[in-house]
């Protein structure tokens, strides 16, 4: 039966994978609905699974088996105010990205699994709006499954490693200038998908008093080539049509290196305080690298060969506050996240900001061993007003102010049994 769970989880994740809310530059961290509830945070609780990626040691304090599967649905608000014009508002959008876990503790060893989304961007604008020559439509996700180990030489101490397997997937579509003069302007598409990509994570968690738990991880970078992309033009003259042929291009991107570390501290039986800490290495990011034949550029010199970056590292703050009654835990929390991209490389198709959010949580334990889990979270990025600017590709930003929120809504089915 565990084996037929190990593989349901993981098909069930790849089949249903959506695009979730993001952290700084396109992390995520809503990934379950207890993690919500405490401010994204859970980072050191004994016993959870759900983010393996994060902290493969939490198996290494289970009880028997755990299994959990969940989702947060996810409600963006995203509006551009041009310097001297009437406001845009992003295409409204309802996002459902899953999560799930099994793990499984035999005594001083433990094993598991858990799959989710920890990197992914997207957005949609009308296609009439100031910014469609840079950005229309964006969706990018890594569909990450994580198989990991943990070993507790001491009663007090566990230690663990995670293999990270990715699976991206990438569509991107902006409006170009057609060539010839007087005839407006046409959509260029990219769709493509990759090969899976590796990475590991290593941790550790760390019991020095009855009532707390310390937490140390690191999680390795990932590269990847989204090699089987297709790009396609639309919306153009019949007359032009022969003129931008169908061809095919690779996508090269990898993801930041990052070390995470935090505390759980149980202060009474009743009451439990969390806070965590990340250190995210985007600048590792220099740019985003587009590999085109040479008849294809030759055929279309507008064609994107590179999106710059420049992006810098960035620290993730995560605080959290658990009340124990009976059967109803209460959770709380807060958040707040600095974006590593700079105004000079500012993304339309990605409008990151520093933000902070706010976060409250319910578990219910519906009989033994039965929980369901309920978190609710706002985010409010601080306003970014971006100057007129021109990028390495000449595309002319439109300057202007972006405000976004997002609200998250989370739910989980947690089982554990001896």
């Amino acid at each position: 039966m565990r084996r037929t769970l190990l593989l349901l989880l993981a098909g069930v994740l790849l089949a249903t994978a959506g695009e979730p809310a993001r952290a700084g530059g396109f992390q995520v961290t809503q990934l379950s609905a207890r993690s919500l509830g405490l401010g994204d945070g859970g980072f050191a609780s004994l016993g959870e699974p759900v983010m393996l990626h994060d902290n493969p040691a939490l198996m290494g304090f289970l009880t028997g088996t755990a299994f959990s599967f969940g989702t947060t649905i996810v409600m963006p608000d995203t509006r551009f105010t041009p310097d001297g014009s009437q406001g845009t508002k992003m295409v409204n959008q309802s996002i459902f990205p899953p999560n799930g876990s099994l793990a499984h503790n035999f005594g001083s060893f433990a094993i598991g699994i858990s799959a989710s989304i920890p990197f992914a961007m997207n957005s949609e604008w009308d296609e009439s709006w100031i910014g469609a020559l840079d950005a229309v439509r964006s969706d990018f996700r890594i569909v990450l499954v994580s198989p990991g180990v943990s070993w507790s030489p001491a009663h007090n101490l566990a230690i663990g490693a995670a293999l990270n397997v990715g699976f991206p997937r990438l569509q991107l579509s902006h409006r170009f200038n057609i060539s010839a003069p007087g005839t407006g302007t046409g959509l260029v598409s990219f769709d493509g998908s990759g090969a899976s990509a590796f990475g590991a994570t290593v941790g550790l968690l760390f019991r020095p008093t009855k009532g707390l738990s310390v937490g140390l991880s690191y999680m390795s970078r990932m590269s990847m080539d989204i090699d089987r992309g297709t790009v396609s033009y639309s919306e153009l003259p019949d007359s032009l049509t022969g003129s931008y042929p169908q061809t095919t291009a690779t996508f090269s991107l990898s993801t930041p290196d990052i070390l995470r570390g935090g505390l759980a501290l149980r202060v009474f039986p009743w009451l439990s305080l969390e806070a965590s800490a990340q250190y995210a290495f985007w600048s590792s990011l220099r740019d985003l690298t587009i590999r085109y034949p040479e008849a294809a550029l030759k055929a279309d010199p507008t064609l994107w060969t590179a999106i710059p970056l420049g992006w810098k590292n960035s620290w993730t703050i995560h605080g959290g506050i658990e009340l124990g009654f009976d059967d109803v835990v209460l959770r709380g929390g807060y958040i707040y996240d600095q974006t590593p991209m700079p105004d000079g490389t500012f993304l339309p198709s990605l409008p990151d900001a520093d933000r902070r959010g706010f976060s409250i949580g319910l578990g219910y334990f519906v009989s033994e061993g039965l929980r369901l889990d309920f978190g609710y979270q706002y985010l409010q990025f601080l306003d970014r007003s971006i100057a007129p600017a021109q990028d390495a590709n000449s595309r002319s930003l439109p300057a202007g102010k972006y405000t976004t929120t997002w609200t998250v809504v989370g739910i989980n089915v947690s089982y554990f049994w001896n």
